[in-house]
């Protein structure tokens, strides 16, 4: 398994909300639950029986110098483990910050709460197919 695939496989179930009536910040997707990352009582959904529009907003572009400042602060960290720390925080920044495409979804639970969240279309492809065709064709 390759460096690149590895990392790419991080960033894959992570969805960041950024509005809405649930919290902001990081969930998780997990099967069919979408839940807050790094919080034993944060907010969870089941989006099987929960979700009941979700409609493509936008493609977010990256800004192209996005990679290169990961490798920046990457080596700064890094830097504390001498050169070789340097150079591998670099590396593990450039790659981490490396520009996936993104999207933006409109959701309504089935409860009257709404959210706009950003994730890769990767994501996006997974999140669509834990979810009714009714819900994905945001009927």
């Amino acid at each position: 398994m390759s460096l690149d695939a590895f990392l790419q496989g991080f960033d894959q179930t992570k969805i960041k909300v950024i509005a809405g009536d649930i919290p902001q910040g990081m969930y998780e997707l997990e099967g069919s639950t979408f839940k807050q990352a790094g919080s034993m009582t944060g907010e969870s959904i089941d989006l099987s029986t929960s979700l009941k529009k979700m409609a493509l907003k936008d493609l977010v572009k990256k800004d192209q110098y996005e990679p290169l400042v990961g490798a920046g602060v990457g080596a700064l960290l890094g830097l504390r483990f001498g050169l070789i720390g340097a150079a591998g925080g670099a590396f593990l920044g450039h790659f981490l910050m490396k520009g996936h495409p993104e999207v933006s979804v409109n959701c309504e639970l089935n409860d009257g709460r709404t959210f706009i969240a950003v994730m890769t279309s990767s994501t996006h492809e997974k999140m669509q197919a834990v979810v009714p065709p009714s819900v994905r064709a945001g009927k």
